[in-house]
């Protein structure tokens, strides 16, 4: 890391935050699998290359089910990078005032390194590509009948990626984007 880069990342900060704010009251001892008290994120951290809280914004409205049942990917929305449940290293409210912190198990995620281009899509594109291509190749019956997003997301599952991990500058948040519904763990507190 450079000078400059040492020293914003002091003034300005580490592109993470970790707040309990959005942890989800539960009441109760016993948990469904898709919850973890925050107690218990140190346990989780070992297992992962993505430690820490992540945060995921949503319409109020899903979350009731978020909560009863867990994400998703069925239901998850394609993004930038395709289909998966997306996270921001720091609470950010862009898709919906509803905020969930979690624990995202990543064990080989698909690292996407952007530069100083904001949402480098092309650049994504461009990674991924050879994965898409290798995957098509193998299994061009099942990629036929695939939209883009989800095409990309069994590619990268086919070739051992488990998650995308989307760097920029230190300063800055990191986006992850779980393929997988059983990666995803909603952090609790005591209701």
């Amino acid at each position: 890391m450079g000078l400059v880069e040492r020293l914003l990342t002091r003034v300005i900060g580490s592109g993470r935050v970790s707040t309990a704010a959005y942890d989800a009251p539960v009441a109760g001892t016993a948990l469904a699998r898709h919850l973890v008290r925050a107690q218990d994120l140190p346990l989780l951290d070992a297992a992962t290359r993505t430690p820490g809280r992540w945060y995921h914004s949503t319409p109020t409205a899903s979350m009731p089910s978020i909560m009863a049942a867990g994400f998703d990917v069925q239901h998850a929305g394609s993004g930038m990078y395709g289909a998966g449940h997306y996270f921001s290293s720091i609470p950010d409210a862009h898709y919906g005032a509803g905020m969930v912190s979690a624990a995202v198990r990543a064990t080989n995620p698909f690292v996407v390194k952007e530069g100083s281009r904001f949402m480098d899509v092309h650049g994504f594109q461009q990674a991924v590509r050879p994965v898409v291509e290798r995957f098509t190749a193998a299994h061009p019956e099942q990629a036929a009948g695939l939209g883009h997003a989800e095409l990309a997301r069994r590619a990268l599952l086919d070739a051992g990626h488990d998650s995308i991990l989307v760097t920029r500058r230190p300063w800055e948040p990191q986006w992850l984007v779980a393929l997988t519904d059983d990666q995803v763990r909603v952090v609790t507190r005591p209701a």
